[in-house]
């Protein structure tokens, strides 16, 4: 009898330990969805066919102006307060040669002065000098 009651307490100390540890996969499952969904308010400045592209409560917002042989020129503004960051002409990665700008825009994921890394490929969008306008234009 002393042995089955020993099993049945390392039972329920498993079962225990397993929904404790369901419930934060969960928990957590459901922060990061709700972070990832998240877009802020458009800000004054922001023009209305900017999409939002971030994670959680950063990111920015980035607008398609024109396509070009193979570059795009969009504008990035700032989360914050919707100042113009960044106005330039970047060269697709040869992956994207053929995609449409809706399939490039979703591709974008994070913005940096010097880049905008994509999913799923190892090239960036590199800005081509001069810029068009923005407070990341070399002086």
């Amino acid at each position: 009898m002393p042995r089955l009651k020993t099993f049945a307490t390392y039972v329920l100390k498993v079962t225990a330990v397993l929904i404790v540890v369901s419930a934060l996969l969960v928990a957590a499952f459901l922060v990061f969805r709700t972070e990832s969904a998240y877009v802020p308010e458009r800000i004054a400045g922001v023009p209305k066919s900017a999409v939002w592209r971030g994670t959680g409560y950063e990111g920015f917002w980035i607008d398609y102006v024109s396509t070009r042989n193979r570059t795009i020129r969009l504008r990035i503004y700032n989360d914050y307060d919707g100042r113009l960051a960044l106005d330039a002409d970047f060269r697709f990665p040869a992956k994207y040669a053929g995609a449409g700008r809706r399939v490039v825009l979703k591709s974008i994921f994070c913005f940096m002065p010097d880049r905008l890394e994509l999913k799923n490929s190892k090239t960036p969008l590199v800005p081509l000098k001069p810029y068009y306008g923005g407070y990341f234009q070399d002086p």
